[in-house]
């Protein structure tokens, strides 16, 4: 992609996936009207920091890539609300992310992430997660997860994760959850791959019933009470 792109400054959508690019230009910072912006399906093994100057930007699409990791300037995308990078290489993500308040979808599945940090917890407007398929290098879920109380579906399936924080009740609006393919000790592994219609998940003062139905891995939560059991 030539440096002259950034001469078309009045450009709202650019589609530029399945070009075999290796690069971007720093000129893409000039794109100050850009909304969407597809990437995917090449070998871009980063994105430029001017991408901070994208302000307007609703949707990046970079799936299917190269990237080891997502600039910080990321957090200055005030106005994004649909972020996906799945099949990367990415190992962490940007703390920054945390500023991007209209962020309503994250796709991050089948990356390298070890981490989740606790900050993309302030995230409230977040109602679709995907941190799937990060396998045995992601092993915990942000202790603040809770917080995320718009969050509607919840994928943490295939990684190396055991036991699901406490706050995970508060989740009361989530309608889809898949949890296939991890070590589960809280709740129970084998109670997870029996598709029972009640798990446990057990809180500091005491276990959580979760009333669902186990569906190939999904659940599909229609009621959260606290028992005396």
């Amino acid at each position: 992609m030539p440096e002259s792109i950034g001469e078309l400054d009045q450009l709202t959508y650019l589609d530029a996936q399945s070009n075999m690019l290796k690069s971007l230009p720093d000129a893409l910072g000039c794109l100050t009207n850009l909304e969407h912006l597809d990437i995917k399906n090449n070998t871009i093994e980063e994105v430029p920091y001017t991408i901070g100057l994208c302000t307007r930007l609703v949707e990046l699409n970079a799936e299917f890539n190269q990237l080891k990791a997502l600039p910080e300037a990321m957090g200055r995308l005030m106005s994004l609300q649909r972020l996906t990078v799945h099949i990367n290489t990415l190992t962490s993500l940007p703390t920054t992310l945390s500023s991007l308040t209209n962020l309503r979808e994250l796709d991050v599945h089948h990356n390298q992430l070890a981490h989740i940090p606790e900050s993309l917890c302030l995230l409230t407007n977040l109602t679709k997660l995907d941190i799937s398929s990060n396998f045995t290098e992601l092993r915990e879920l942000p202790q603040s997860i809770g917080n995320l109380q718009n969050l509607r579906e919840l994928n943490v399936s295939w990684n190396h994760i055991s036991v699901l924080p406490d706050s995970f009740c508060m989740l009361t609006g989530l309608k889809k959850l898949e949890l296939d393919g991890n070590p589960w000790i809280r709740p129970p592994l084998q109670k997870t791959r029996e598709g029972l219609e009640v798990f446990l998940l057990f809180q500091q003062n005491g276990p959580v019933v979760c009333i669902c139905t186990l569906v190939t891995g999904n659940c599909f939560f229609s009621e959260w009470s606290k028992s005396s059991i």
